[in-house]
């Protein structure tokens, strides 16, 4: 229960924020409502104000290392949040920081959530401050509670590669006695990736831990190191079988990550397509099968994976009854893992006559993986062509269900020029349930650039996804990046997108409005004068794609936000040298008050001069 009541608490606080912290609001303006909070709650919602403002916010560091020491948690904690936003800028309150590390564990159960856990949140502003941080957290891996060195590792584990001179202190704690403390190191391992011939070797003694999560981590750290070696190969392999579907699961996927260099382990995967285990996906954890992910190896292995071909078609045929009372009380097959494997076949042999009949068997009378077989013929092209009136057919545009609407774009991108399945395709989108998963996603995609101009009547439903922040937003608007110029009218609500909390969304509006939009584009141009910074960003981020824009990139660099600013460079970096024009500009910018600024400077100037 208090549980619940700490989670309703977080979604209140952002509604709080979406209301009151909206800019033009100014770092004065919320820090004197800061000062004036009469309880808690309010200094919160102004701490979520400037956590908002990211680098902007850096004015108020000095007051934001003053609550660290607050009597209530939960502004401790929100003002940890703040100082992780700001990032570089905030380097002064490391030393602070490192001292809450202590306060708190990370959870143990993973539906657990660290609302006002004061030492995670500390961790995770530690971690987005670089390597000036490290040396501070180092010795705080020797620390005696256990509370402090999984937080340690933690932060480390965020700071990434340039906390490598930690490799050496992060390989003793896999021996750690907490089991906590070895699974974080574990990943951080695996996010810093360095000194592999100690790392690496290390990782592969972890997956004989005792503490199934610890072994868990150990195979997603390897996976990170993409090792070949043929111990570490051997290792994996023999993750496939541990007692835990978990692990069975890291280890598969870091075979997947391997490709054909994973070859060595086709016979294991192969024998797990067998497995019944699962693993927990997501949060909260959802369960599914070993076999989907062993599946899903085998494919990106792709054709030296051949050998496996016999064992994918039994799978998705469930030709042995292998999977028929999947789990107690259960009288449903593992369709997951049979659509997967319907997939991996058309990846690894498209050409073979035998995938072709499967398939087409598969999709007129196994509704439950109809969806992936919808998606594995159309990887098989056109040689599935014979299937086309079937996948029109089973397109029911009354029922608009994903694998309605997965037929319909496969049997476009068979016969993208078939005018009776493109508006079949039209009709069906989108699906009811919704949203759906990517590989569905990837395919809609497909079939929309190769039904060309045919396809346009879906811009205006991709733009109204984009708009419903409950739909796939990410997707919605990668997709419409598929009609380049021509998706001109999605350009306000991709705009819209750019003020989005959730980074990956964003990122996916700013990729789609360098396809669609130009840098004349009126709507654009007139986002440069937006008063949100994160809207601002964004364009200059757009606009940097193009030498053209340069006049426009360059007025970036003298906006007042530090976050445009920031923008602006990392645009003009990806120009180098076109952007020569720009470079008495950026080397005021080496005198800025930002941290985080300067350095971009020196890395932008090195590469527009080609030093």
């Amino acid at each position: 229960m208090r549980r619940t009541c700490a989670v309703s608490l977080v979604f209140l606080l952002i509604e709080a924020c979406d209301v009151f912290g909206a800019e033009p609001r100014g770092i004065a303006d919320i820090l004197k409502s800061l000062e004036g909070a009469g309880t808690p709650f309010e200094a919160i919602c102004d701490l979520r104000c400037l956590e908002y403002l990211g680098l902007d916010a850096a004015p108020a560091v000095p007051h934001l290392i003053q609550l660290l020491d607050a009597p209530d948690k939960g502004i401790r904690a929100a003002a940890a949040d703040t100082l992780g936003a700001i990032g570089k800028d905030a380097t002064a309150a490391i030393p602070k920081l490192v001292e809450r590390l202590g306060e708190g564990d990370l959870p143990r159960i993973s539906t657990e959530l660290p609302v006002t856990d004061v030492g995670a949140h500390a961790a995770f502003a530690l971690g987005t401050m670089g390597k000036d941080a490290v040396a501070h957290l180092t010795p705080c891996l020797t620390n005696k509670r256990s509370a402090v060195r999984s937080n340690t590792v933690c932060a480390l584990d965020m700071i990434g590669p340039d906390a490598h001179s930690a490799v050496t202190s992060l390989i003793g704690r896999l021996k750690d006695r907490d089991w906590l403390v070895r699974q974080c190191a574990a990943q951080a391992l695996g996010s810093i990736r360095s000194r592999p011939n100690r790392a690496i070797p290390a990782l592969v003694e972890s997956l004989k831990d005792k503490n199934f999560n610890v072994r868990r981590c150990a195979a997603a750290a390897l996976g990170a190191f993409r090792p070949t070696t043929p111990t570490a190969l051997e290792a994996l392999s023999s993750a496939l079988h541990d007692e835990e579907g978990n692990v069975q699961h890291e280890a598969a996927e870091a075979l997947a990550n391997l490709g054909n260099e994973a070859v060595p382990a086709v016979p294991a995967l192969a024998d797990a397509l067998k497995s019944r285990e699962m693993y927990i996906q997501g949060h909260p954890g959802h369960f599914r099968p070993v076999a989907e992910t062993a599946a899903r190896a085998l494919g990106a292995i792709g054709p030296p994976a051949t050998n496996a071909m016999p064992a994918l078609l039994d799978l998705v045929r469930d030709r042995n009854r292998t999977f028929q009372g999947f789990t107690p009380g259960d009288n449903r097959d593992n369709y997951e893992a049979r659509g997967e494997a319907a997939i991996a076949a058309a990846r690894i042999d498209p050409q073979s006559d035998e995938v072709v009949r499967v398939l087409g068997q598969s999709l007129q009378f196994d509704v439950r993986i109809r969806q992936e077989v919808a998606i594995a013929l159309a990887l098989v092209g056109p040689k599935a062509r014979g299937t086309v009136p079937t996948l029109i057919r089973l397109s029911k545009p009354d029922r608009r269900f994903c694998h309605d609407l997965n037929c319909a774009c496969a049997a476009v991108a068979i016969e993208p020029d078939n005018p009776l399945a493109v508006r079949r395709m039209l009709d069906c989108f989108p699906p009811v349930p919704g949203p759906f998963d990517d590989d569905d996603w990837a395919l809609l995609r497909t079939a929309l650039a190769r039904a060309g101009a045919a396809s346009r009547p879906a811009i205006p439903v991709l733009i109204r996804l984009v708009e419903d922040v409950l739909k796939d937003q990410e997707n919605a608007a990668r997709t419409l990046a598929t009609f380049g110029p021509e998706a001109q009218s999605a350009i306000p609500a991709l705009l819209d997108l750019l003020t989005s909390r959730q980074e990956h969304p964003r990122q996916e509006a700013i990729e789609a409005l360098q396809q669609i939009a130009s840098e004349k584009s009126v709507p654009l141009l007139a986002a440069l004068k937006d008063p949100d910074a994160n809207v601002r960003s964004g364009v200059v981020e757009v606009l940097g794609y193009s030498p053209r824009a340069l006049p426009l990139v360059m007025k970036g660099l003298d906006d007042p936000s530090a976050r445009v600013r920031l923008a602006a460079l990392m645009s003009l970096a990806k120009l180098e040298s076109s952007a020569a024009p720009a470079v008495p500009q950026i080397r005021r910018l080496l005198q800025a008050d930002s941290r985080a600024i300067r350095e971009a400077a020196v890395i932008v100037l090195q590469k527009v001069e080609k030093r």
